[in-house]
């Protein structure tokens, strides 16, 4: 066994890492290394500075709306399934509700990113948006047809979906969307589930803007409402949205619902915008949840373990090799990455390539593939009715050419 923070070798009757100190178990783990607030990443620019220099798919967002993009995976295209997405979302919520607040302002900082690296790589309408912004008309940045049109395009294309600004209003310091075909089109909720669409917008507004914008999800398909419709509004300093966070029994129920559609391959969403993602969104968040704290990173594996034995129960897997062949599939359908198997002695090891959290990144001396050991370990114990230890031992983004775990089984 490896500790989960440092990588130093361990027994498993151990209490305490001998190099680092961290308590072994997971709920103690926690404790002595509570998740900080999602505020934590707002204060520090390193955090956008170093994703926008390491992260190549970032880099080339602009590419997706004004040319041809060069993939980043040549094989698998740079697009992933929206229900890894998703289960990444609710697996975090359904442990506690707290976390749609950390969704949400990681979505305010892809926001900033769909701006900054994405619209603005056209010189033409970086120009356009320094010419609109002026502090005596500032409302012109939004009533302009050019750049609406190219925010409305650029959303399409990465796949997060159709919005519309629907409504200004200057006096009150609001803006309406209307959003259509988001994340979670199919799913089923009483409290609004689209934090991170609104976050997006908010810092998008940030962005083209400057000062805070916030947002609420006022409609909703999950509501039974036609489309979502979500309000941005102006404010002078820096404060908590007002969000009616999901319940932990909601969020555990939308993730079945989830992890349903995943094993039945239903289409979520129509022939115009189809079920994947631009994996920008997927690398994006990602770091910025591992990166956040050492409580994060494992929350992160646990949260991957969660879907994993969830996948595996609702797909009736039986037995190693049914997993394995199983996880091959998935991961190659739904765009996770491309996986071989090798056993060796006492242990077998997954070699990944293009994975979809650690493609295009250098080398940030960082696993980024955490919650992905974690889905492996929880679809192997369920499957094969064992305790199982998967432990990503190399990542792309550590130097490395592929992703490579090791599964070991506990005796």
């Amino acid at each position: 066994m490896k500790c989960s923070n440092c990588g130093q070798g361990i027994q498993k009757t151990w209490s305490f890492c001998p190099n680092c100190g961290i308590r072994l178990n997971l709920r103690e783990n926690i404790e002595a290394h509570p998740p900080r607030g999602a505020e934590y990443l707002e204060e520090r620019q390193e955090y956008y500075d170093l994703v926008f220099k390491n992260f190549k798919i970032l880099r080339s967002m602009g590419d997706i709306l004004y040319g041809e993009a060069e993939p980043v995976r040549p094989r698998l295209n740079d697009f992933g399934h929206i229900n890894i997405l998703n289960l990444r979302k609710f697996s975090l919520s359904c442990l506690s509700p707290e976390h749609g607040y950390t969704l949400y302002k990681i979505g305010k900082i892809i926001g900033h990113y769909l701006v900054n690296a994405g619209i603005r790589n056209d010189p033409k309408i970086g120009r356009l948006i320094d010419k609109l912004n002026k502090p005596e008309k500032p409302w012109n940045i939004f009533e302009n047809k050019t750049l609406q049109k190219k925010c409305e395009e650029f959303w399409i294309k990465l796949g997060i979906g159709f919005i519309k600004l629907d409504d200004i209003n200057r006096e009150e310091g609001k803006l309406k969307y209307i959003v259509k075909e988001c994340s979670s089109p199919r799913i089923h909720s009483t409290r609004p589930p689209c934090f991170m669409e609104m976050g997006i917008l908010s810092g998008m507004a940030e962005a083209l803007f400057g000062r805070f914008w916030d947002g609420i999800e006022h409609r909703c398909k999950s509501h039974g409402d036609p489309y979502s419709e979500i309000e941005i509004y102006l404010h002078d300093r820096k404060e908590e949205p007002v969000m009616e966070l999901l319940t932990k029994d909601e969020s555990n129920s939308i993730l079945n619902e989830v992890v349903g559609l995943m094993v039945d391959r239903s289409e979520i969403r129509s022939d115009r915008i189809g079920d994947f993602f631009y994996i920008a969104i997927d690398q994006a968040m990602n770091y910025l949840l591992v990166a956040l704290s050492p409580g994060h990173a494992i929350l992160s594996k646990h949260c991957g373990k969660i879907c994993g034995e969830r996948i595996s129960r609702e797909a009736k897997l039986r037995g190693i090799n049914d997993a394995f062949n199983y996880l091959r599939d998935l991961f190659l359908y739904s765009g996770v990455g491309i996986i071989r198997i090798e056993e060796r002695i006492g242990r077998i090891i997954i070699k990944m390539d293009e994975s979809i959290y650690a493609s295009g990144v250098e080398n940030i001396h960082m696993n980024l593939c955490i919650s992905l050991a974690g889905f492996i370990e929880g679809a192997l114990n369920e499957a094969t009715d064992q305790k199982w230890e998967v432990t990503e031992t190399k990542c792309i983004a550590n130097g490395h050419p592929n992703c490579e775990f090791q599964c070991k089984l506990i005796t």
